[in-house]
């Protein structure tokens, strides 16, 4: 536990001191070159619009979030008969961040011995139904708080004087790719409904950066399964639409949302496994029973 606490202190640390130094990059930029970030720099942080118009803003971030993972889980069925309640076990990863449900915790059990006397070990997949919950809303706070900041707003930010030296190095050549290709296919997939930043007027490296950003946000899901994978991008889009309609407090609070709703159905399939699991010993051990009754009436 002690261990558990030191990792989240450093963690919690190493995000502050992360953004802290981006944000003071962001606003030295700005200081001496405000072109180069044609917005202001905490923009993202006013609150706009209704209590309702935030529901049901945020209503499609849930239902993505949830028929990804019902999809993502079909597909593993589908792929292999032996993957049940759609919990996937990986190497080297442990549960926690972002946006789809994460490999849980593996612990190790032994088998029964075998000829020569070796115990072997196998991982199996924790699928407590209170941990997958309690996980759930860490995981949930952090990444909440964590991918939004850095994604949404800080990396945003960053981005715009880079993307700006590098097109004058390539002579024009991202200007030309955002207006004429990135920027027609990114609105196309987003159906409009990013297109007054996408095109933004007072600048078009902001419409490439958002693009860019969003790209960096599928990166960190790349181990996930290609559905998954894809969606990231899309999700990142759309948290984009929630930050710059109504403000970076909401995108927050639609991501937390998201991966709760996540955590209660990863913790109803577990549940229902369990429940599953129990009935069929206890069938098995009425038929063992059964069977040994027969026995015993045929004995006589």
């Amino acid at each position: 536990m002690e261990n558990q606490k030191s990792g989240c202190l450093k963690s919690a640390a190493g995000f502050l001191s992360f953004s802290t130094c981006i944000l003071l990059v962001a606003m030295a930029i700005k200081h001496f070159f405000p072109n180069s970030i044609p917005v202001d720099v905490f923009f993202v942080w006013k609150l706009k619009g209704s209590l309702a118009q935030w529901i049901i803003a945020v209503i499609p971030v849930l239902f993505m979030g949830l028929m990804t993972n019902i999809l993502t889980g079909c597909w593993s069925e589908f792929r292999s008969a032996s993957r049940s309640h759609f919990v996937r076990v990986r190497k080297n990863r442990s549960a926690g961040g972002g946006m789809f449900i994460k490999p849980l915790p593996i612990h190790f059990v032994e088998d029964e011995p075998n000829e020569e006397g070796e115990v072997n070990q196998k991982k199996v997949a924790r699928v407590d139904p209170i941990f997958i919950l309690t996980n759930g809303f860490l995981t949930s706070v952090v990444s909440g708080v964590t991918e939004e900041v850095i994604f949404r707003w800080l990396l945003l930010l960053d981005a715009m004087p880079v993307i700006l030296v590098l097109n004058f190095v390539t002579f024009g050549l991202l200007e030309n790719l955002q207006v004429h290709l990135l920027g027609p296919i990114a609105n196309v997939l987003t159906f409009g409904y990013l297109e007054e930043f996408i095109f933004f007027k007072d600048g078009w490296q902001f419409g490439f950066a958002l693009f860019w950003s969003a790209l960096q946000f599928k990166s960190g899901h790349n181990y996930q399964q290609w559905l998954a994978r894809t969606s990231s991008w899309f999700f990142g889009m759309y948290m984009f639409g929630l930050t710059m309609t109504f403000g970076l407090p909401i995108a927050i609070a639609a991501h937390f949302l998201c991966n709760m709703l996540i955590s209660f159905y990863a913790m109803s399939t577990a549940s229902t496994e369990r429940m599953r699991k129990s009935a069929e010993i206890f069938a098995n051990a009425l038929a063992e029973n059964s069977k040994a009754e027969v026995k015993e009436g045929l004995q006589e």
